[in-house]
């Protein structure tokens, strides 16, 4: 349930999407096929320090955290010690009860829900309307209960291919619901590579 979640406030340095200091992660978004009135819509973000996008984890006007998302080559090689090095490409706000909630919550108000698994996927299937992103491979019990309670009849399963175990599992816990398959069709890996007309 939502209203357990701590409610947070922006920090100081996530500029909105069309903020002169946001330029670079407009770009990024731009050169991903996310323009700046999807990005608006989803009221993206941009850490110039850290050089992230952020995706907020909003619900009925509320942020209870965010994803932030690199925009730059998150594995490095080092010619002296012939290693690479790497850093996280995604960062989760701390304390955030993800599994309790999805990204894009508020489009659960139709008669279906579209269920993909990154930030990018779920804008690209922003024009299919019910949007939701599980934040990862996996689909919670709590994130279940959140789209049978929804209203929504019809379930499309937008998970990654590499995502086969969960997806026959989830599959099954929708029972009684319509429940379909949806991937990405080759040469695209999933739908975040898509278009969102094509999505």
């Amino acid at each position: 349930d939502a209203g357990e979640l701590q409610e947070v406030v922006w920090p100081i340095d996530y500029y909105p999407i069309d903020h002169k200091f946001s330029a670079r992660g407009l770009s990024y978004l731009q050169g991903r096929g996310v323009g700046l009135e999807l990005a608006q819509k989803y009221d993206l973000r941009y850490c110039p320090p850290s050089r992230r996008i952020v995706f907020p984890i909003q619900y009925q006007g509320k942020l209870y955290g965010w994803q932030a998302r690199a925009v730059f080559d998150t594995e490095t090689w080092d010619p002296e010690t012939g290693k690479t090095d790497s850093v996280p490409k995604a960062l989760t706000a701390r304390g955030l009860r993800k599994e309790n909630l999805f990204m894009y919550m508020d489009n659960l108000d139709g008669e279906h829900a579209v269920l993909t698994e990154g930030p990018f996927d779920g804008l690209k299937a922003d024009l299919c309307k019910g949007n939701v992103v599980s934040m990862g491979k996996a689909v919670s019990a709590q994130q279940v209960g959140l789209l049978r309670n929804s209203g929504v009849k019809r379930i499309y399963l937008a998970l990654d291919r590499d995502a086969a175990t969960e997806i026959y599992r989830v599959a099954r816990e929708f029972y009684g619901l319509e429940t379909y398959l949806m991937l990405a069709p080759r040469p695209w890996h999933d739908l975040g590579e898509m278009p969102p007309e094509a999505v």
